[in-house]
């Protein structure tokens, strides 16, 4: 054997031997996965779900009605789907964590603002700031972040991450609770604001990386053969796919954002009215309110289960399989006096809840790559919450008019039916690289 030989047979024994050692690590896209689904956990946990909390000692205090106190949740929906497309553009062009750390600083001004309320327009202006701050560090920054960061296994990282939103509900909410009951609603607003400004932004300094090019390694720990290959390889991570105006001309786009429209439009409608339905039908209030509650503890398994499976089975046909849970969830509610009408309706619409929220930004880079990915998020985003926003009015305008849920339901029957039928044309354009 030649000397030339013999360098050849060295240098590709030494990458494989890179390549082993990369392996045998825990590939860092799982600690960016642990550091999302922490991030999610605090800020979405005070940020969303503890917000109620505060209704009552709110009203108790000045005395304002709870549609007025309510006005605010609406203005911070609001707020989170029109910025939605605006962080996108935020992200592309300045970098993820700088983002994320803005909207953390942002969300404790908010919290801090709630603290030193004495008026209702200051209180609905807090609830703006503070969902501004909320979609600048959680929904858009850490699904892109998981989709740079995976491609093979991108369903199972996103089901674990999403997850972090279930669990931010069920810790945060009681220590609210018990914050409000000891200290005073004041205090409580303040410790939200550390709980999400210190913990969130130590992660961002020490955890999260903006994608898997800066550790020269490619998506799901695959290892590059050079440091050249690692940063090209990086890059086309980020850029291969459609602009977000080429997107926007397809009818890929058009039919998946009608489609989280109308799925979004049927779950959220029986979710802010699911309480009063079951107490119509009979049962306790107690109970209802366990009943949504269940609900929203199975969605953490709907999270998980709904992106492992798109991982195998592919993202549109397991949408449309939740969606079916979710609208067969609605139909046992025609009969609700049912013994196993509970039990059915908490297991099939708790994990057809979950799931459907990992699989948005799935369906996302599937269609379109990454390129313009956290803008075209952004839309869906919006278009996501504009259903959530439009169901419970509408399911509410037919109990007006007809006085129970009659209509109410069928109705939303149907527009799971149309999201089941629409989602599966919902495919890659042809303008699109198969292998992207």
């Amino acid at each position: 054997m030649n000397e030339l030989s013999k360098a050849k047979t060295i240098d590709a024994a030494q990458t494989r031997l890179g390549a082993d050692n990369q392996s045998a690590k825990i590939f860092y896209g799982w600690w960016v996965v642990a550091g999302c689904f922490f991030i999610l956990v605090l800020t979405v946990g005070a940020g969303l779900y503890s917000l109620p909390i505060f209704l009552v000692p709110l009203q108790d205090h000045f005395g304002w009605s709870r549609t007025s106190i309510s006005v605010g949740a609406a203005i911070g929906s609001i707020s989170i789907g029109l910025m939605a497309p605006w962080v996108g553009v935020l992200i592309e062009r300045f970098s993820m964590r700088r983002v994320m750390f803005a909207g953390t600083v942002i969300m404790a001004l908010g919290f801090l603002s709630y603290a030193s309320i004495e008026s209702l327009w200051h209180f609905w202006l807090s609830s703006a700031v503070l969902a501004v701050g909320l979609s600048m560090v959680a929904f858009v920054p850490v699904q892109t972040l998981i989709s740079l960061w995976f491609a093979r296994r991108r369903g199972l990282a996103m089901g674990l991450t999403l997850a972090g939103i279930g669990f931010g509900g069920l810790s945060l909410v009681p220590l609210t609770g018990i914050v409000i009951s000891e200290h005073g609603w004041r205090t409580a607003y303040m410790c939200l604001a550390v709980v999400v400004v210190i913990p969130v932004s130590l992660i961002l300094m020490f955890v999260l990386r903006d994608s898997p090019a800066a550790l020269g390694v490619l998506p799901d720990g695959d290892p590059a053969t050079s440091k050249t290959e690692a940063g090209v390889a990086g890059e086309s991570t980020v850029v291969l796919g459609l602009d977000f105006s080429e997107a926007l001309r397809t009818r890929a786009f058009w039919v998946l954002t009608a489609t989280v429209f109308f799925a979004s439009f049927a779950s959220f409608g029986l979710v802010q009215h699911l309480a009063a339905l079951l107490t119509d039908a009979g049962y306790s209030p107690a109970v209802s309110a366990s009943v949504l509650g269940a609900a929203i503890g199975v969605s953490v398994i709907g999270r998980i289960l709904g992106g492992s499976l798109s991982d195998r089975f592919g993202a549109r046909y397991v949408y449309a399989a939740l969606v079916g849970l979710i609208t067969l969830a609605t139909a046992v509610l025609l009969s609700p006096n049912q013994s196993f009408s509970l039990i059915a309706f908490t297991i099939c619409f708790g994990l057809g809840l979950g799931g459907i929220n990992v699989l948005l930004p799935l369906l996302v880079g599937m269609c379109f790559g990454l390129k313009s990915f956290s803008r075209l998020l952004g839309v869906v985003i919006l278009a996501a919450t504009l259903g959530s926003s439009a169901g419970p009015l509408f399911v509410g305008f037919l109990f007006d008019v007809n006085g129970n849920y009659d209509s109410a339901l069928p109705a939303l029957i149907v527009l799971g039916i149309v999201a089941m039928f629409t989602v599966t044309f919902v495919q890659r354009p042809s303008l699109l690289p198969t292998d992207s």
